[in-house]
């Protein structure tokens, strides 16, 4: 069982310990702890993010001194991997707060109703971050999070994964196999050589997608439709 921790920020008092509640009876249902931090003051907010790491911050958007757009957009600056949830009454500004990348919304008016699929989704999402691949490499036991995996290429008998810092590591394994240990856990096929985690795709172009670091993966035509879903289905909760 995981302990998730959560901020919770809304100058209403009553609200605030109402979302709350509901993250907490949520995530239990899901068999998950949470350790949450509710905040009235979007300063304090701010502060703590500053100091300390959260899986998933829910703010409303119109808050006094601050408003959660501005205070999101610093809050990924501290962490960039926090999902952020607005909750709010205000969806005259649900398109201005794109540009902060939000993962999810949450109406006032329908809390209750809404809760559960957010909470369930953001379960999901960090739940890529927790599959490690483990490998033997010349005697060494090797343990990748997901999350530092860019992507991986077969190479005849082999394998080569290629990580966030640069690193390769071959060993004898089966991209097919890797296909289906990881296709729960963020990475689509878009070539019969190459497997991506969706998480690091910066562009989709005609015939390849683009990472970061600047790596151009193949996509073959009859690949390309379930990259795009798949794409989608992983960020669209919160890229523009």
């Amino acid at each position: 069982m995981s302990t998730y921790k959560i901020a919770v920020c809304d100058d209403e008092e009553d609200a605030l310990s109402l979302i709350s509640e509901l993250v907490k009876r949520e995530f239990a249902k899901l068999g998950e702890n949470t350790e949450i931090s509710a905040f009235t003051n979007s300063e304090l907010l701010l502060e703590s993010n500053r100091e300390e790491s959260f899986d998933v911050n829910f703010l409303d958007i119109s808050m006094p001194s601050i408003d959660g757009i501005e205070v999101a957009g610093l809050i990924k600056r501290y962490n960039p991997e926090t999902l952020i949830v607005f909750v709010t009454c205000m969806d005259d500004l649900v398109f201005k707060s794109y540009k902060v990348h939000p993962f999810g919304f949450i109406r006032k008016t329908k809390l209750i109703e809404e809760f559960p699929a957010v909470v369930l989704d953001i379960k999901k999402q960090l739940s890529y971050n927790e599959y490690s691949l483990c490998f033997k490499l010349e005697g060494t036991e090797y343990r990748l999070c997901t999350d530092e995996v860019v992507f991986i290429e077969s190479k005849g008998n082999y394998i080569k994964i290629k990580t966030t810092d640069m690193a390769d590591y071959r060993y004898k394994d089966s991209i097919n196999k890797k296909e289906i240990e990881l296709k729960e856990h963020g990475f689509v096929r878009t070539h019969e050589r190459f497997l991506v985690n969706l998480k690091y795709i910066s562009k989709i172009n005609k015939k390849s997608v683009t990472m970061i670091q600047n790596y151009d993966i193949p996509v073959s035509r009859n690949r390309m439709k379930a990259v795009i879903e798949s794409y989608y289905s992983y960020h669209g909760h919160y890229e523009s």
